[in-house]
């Protein structure tokens, strides 16, 4: 025999909230499932300053046209365009890049250091050292500078 139900209040409150529930998913924009296209995220900052560095890696470094960089890449011009705006900027096109012009990565991923730092100056090479020892080795090269000039000058190699 099945027991029997309780007259009341208490009685309705499973359908007060099962109605609470549905009414609160129907407030609730459709989901994937049903249908919905999801929305695209907006590029981030750091994709966008990627994008930045590889076009200036290709117009001021390189002194290339999309097309030359493209067809070196083994890519699309229309990819080389995206990479640029920071769209569908992948690592492996990243180090592909890095690789195949001699760019620094870390320069590349996060704006640190110089492009090509075999390139630089010594001083902006020397700059990209750290604090500590960017002074012990200027403190060295200057050093043998100062030893260097003294030979050259027929002058004593002590100081």
């Amino acid at each position: 025999m099945a027991p029997k139900r309780k007259a009341g209040p208490d009685r309705m409150q499973p359908v007060v909230e099962a109605r609470e529930t549905l009414a609160k998913v129907r407030r609730k924009p459709p989901t994937l499932a049903q249908g919905r296209k999801p929305t695209k995220p907006k590029n981030e900052q750091s994709d966008i300053e990627i994008g930045e560095r590889v076009r200036y890696a290709r117009v001021e470094i390189l002194k290339m046209k999309q097309h030359q960089f493209a067809t070196k890449l083994g890519v699309t011009r229309g990819a080389v365009a995206n990479w640029e705006k920071g769209k569908g900027v992948k690592s492996d096109n990243l180090l592909a890049i890095c690789r195949r012009f001699s760019i620094s990565i870390e320069w590349m991923l996060i704006g640190r250091g110089l492009p090509r730092p075999n390139e630089g100056s010594l001083e902006e090479r020397m700059e990209l050292l750290p604090r500590d020892e960017y002074e012990r080795f200027y403190e060295e090269v200057s050093h043998l500078l100062t030893m260097r000039l003294n030979r050259l000058s027929g002058g004593d190699d002590q100081k």
